[in-house]
């Protein structure tokens, strides 16, 4: 396609080419195009059009605070994943968006995910002593199946052991996919015979746990549910209780569960993958890490430096409603806005010697604005105090059982599966007992 001139400048090969470029080393695709480029340019990319790249302080500013009538992330979010339903918390906007996010608010409140910890932390070990010794294996199917047991049992609030089970089982086969495919499945709509055969497929994986939660729901609304009780939900009673409590219809209320399902379990699955990966590399911090605990500063700036250089998210997306000037480009309204966290994260100007792991950076100073691995404003990820908790949960019972050797001589490229990036090899370790 030929440049267009209303947008800023960018690297001229076609889709096909940026595409898989950018999918098979996101950061160094990013880093490249910004030295030549500058801070803001333009991407081509395969089933999603021109996206412009912005890593300048007004394009944080549509992130933190952002204003929800200029840019759209819900729109922006079903052009790059066309499955995601307008009604779900991934891609409604406006006031729906707020509709459905107050419903799971109250889950993922601190105080409720807080008190879940030490069965967390329970949970977790029963999942670590099953994971092999003396052999290698990869951290991150592991630790997607650990996140989502604890999503299932302890946001959710499923209580009956054998659905819980046939729903993080389900799950897992909804998602896994050989290696990591970059694109999202073209939507029914799209590169036909593709996009409809693969609609299909992913509406075949989806229906084990849509009947699945459908079943939970009737059961909470007919009182049979263990733990099911009359009346509206305490504060942190799990997501399906805060839906059951309402008149929604069934297949409404699964739209919106499904992709917090999956954004459930990915993204966590993922930072804990990198940081458990960096302090197997770095025994005398884990060490550290381990005797501090998890409250401890030194615990929260490792993961928070872990998160910096590997963001489980790329960038966060807007859909312009009206035209706007970033970084001295004055952009049409329609316009696709990628805020890429790669960039944003490994900025000279504010992150000194940005490529060096380096905790105490956020033990010296607090987090800058630029510092977005949860996103921000009213787009914020809800389960940010969740995945604290998973945390604080998770990486101290691995660190004390286990020592992990990664089998890679310098962590594993970042590629992109999807919308988000995950290490090249799922992070291969051998993993050897404590004392033995």
């Amino acid at each position: 396609m030929p440049a267009d001139p209303t947008l800023p400048p960018g690297p001229t090969a076609p889709a096909a080419v940026q595409s898989p470029l950018l999918a098979r080393d996101p950061a160094g695709a990013l880093l490249r195009a910004r030295a030549r480029y500058g801070p803001v340019f333009t991407l081509d990319l395969a089933l999603v059009g021109r996206v412009v790249v912005a890593a300048t302080p007004d394009a944080v500013a549509l992130v933190v605070p952002g204003d929800p009538e200029r840019t759209h992330a819900g729109e922006a979010r079903r052009g790059v994943l066309p499955q995601a339903s307008a009604a779900s918390m991934f891609g409604a906007d406006g006031a729906k968006h707020h509709e459905v996010r107050g419903r799971a608010a109250p889950a993922f409140a601190p105080e409720a995910v807080e008190a879940q910890r030490a069965a967390m932390r329970e949970r977790a070990a029963a999942h670590v002593d099953a994971w092999p010794v003396g052999r290698p294996f990869a951290l991150l199917p592991r630790l997607r199946t650990l996140t989502e047991d604890l999503f299932v049992r302890h946001v959710l609030g499923v209580q009956d052991e054998g659905r819980a089970r046939r729903l993080v089982r389900a799950v897992g086969a909804a998602l896994r996919t050989p290696g990591n495919p970059p694109l999202t499945p073209p939507d029914r709509r799209q590169a036909p015979p593709l996009g409809p055969l693969l609609h299909l497929e992913v509406r075949r994986r989806l229906r084990p746990i849509r009947q699945l939660l459908g079943e939970e729901l009737a059961a909470r609304r007919a009182g049979d549910a263990p733990g099911a009780a009359d009346g509206p939900p305490p504060a942190g009673g799990g997501i399906l209780a805060h839906v059951a409590a309402t008149g929604m219809d069934a297949d409404a209320a699964l739209d919106e569960l499904l992709v917090v399902m999956a954004a459930a379990q990915e993204p966590p699955a993922i930072a804990l993958s990198s940081i458990l990966d960096r302090l197997g590399r770095e025994p005398d911090l884990a060490a550290a890490v381990r005797d501090a605990g998890p409250d401890a500063p030194l615990f929260s700036a490792t993961i928070a430096e872990t998160l910096r250089l590997r963001p489980p998210a790329m960038a966060s997306l807007r859909r312009l409603q009206e035209p706007l000037t970033l970084g001295g480009f004055d952009l049409p309204a329609g316009t696709n806005v990628m805020v890429p966290f790669v960039l944003l994260h490994r900025d000279p100007d504010v992150f000194t010697d940005p490529d060096r792991f380096d905790p105490d950076r956020f033990l010296d100073a607090p987090a800058p604005p630029s510092f977005l691995p949860f996103g921000g404003g009213v787009r914020r990820c809800p389960a940010e105090p969740l995945a604290g908790v998973e945390f604080g949960a998770v990486v101290p019972t691995v660190l004390d059982r286990l020592r992990l050797h990664p089998l890679s001589l310098r962590p594993e490229r970042l590629v992109q599966r999807a919308t988000v990036l995950v290490p090249q090899r799922s992070g291969l370790v051998l993993a050897e007992r404590r004392g033995a």
